[in-house]
């Protein structure tokens, strides 16, 4: 069975409906949470005080990110979450933290955009799922 639940967060109201199922599961399953988000390190030749700018603006968001989703996890019965935050590209940065956890089950949400939007913009979810090597929960944003 999964000895961790890893939570992959971007802020969303489904990324927030993901952590309130890692929540449930984790307390079900006397696991412990991971809370993952991936942010975007600013471009380097946006020069002083742009960069500096773009950058707390980015971790703030990521934290915010976090801080909801371990929330959500917390209330909804799971333990103290460990929470994280990396600069990357999102599908990469979700499989390469789950591959040193080849015991852990992915959860995260799905935005769902649609057919046209995903193939033009691409989808994290899909990218997970195509490419884990352990199993990935999916859940839908409420709102659709």
């Amino acid at each position: 069975m999964f000895q961790r639940i890893l939570l992959a967060v971007d802020g969303s109201e489904a990324s927030l409906a993901a952590a309130r199922v890692a929540g449930r599961l984790a307390g079900q399953l006397g696991v412990g949470v991971r809370v993952l988000t991936v942010f975007d390190q600013p471009n380097s030749e946006l020069g002083e005080p742009n960069y500096s700018n773009a950058l707390r603006k980015e971790l703030r968001d990521a934290d915010h990110a976090l801080n909801a989703a371990a929330r959500a996890v917390r209330e909804s019965g799971g333990p103290e979450p460990e929470i994280e935050r990396i600069a990357g590209r999102p599908a990469e940065v979700i499989l390469d933290v789950a591959s040193g956890e080849p015991d852990a089950l992915i959860v995260m949400g799905n935005r769902g955009r649609g057919r046209i939007a995903s193939a033009l913009l691409g989808s994290v979810s899909t990218g997970v799922v195509s490419r884990a090597a352990g199993p990935v929960l999916v859940v839908p944003d409420p709102s659709l």
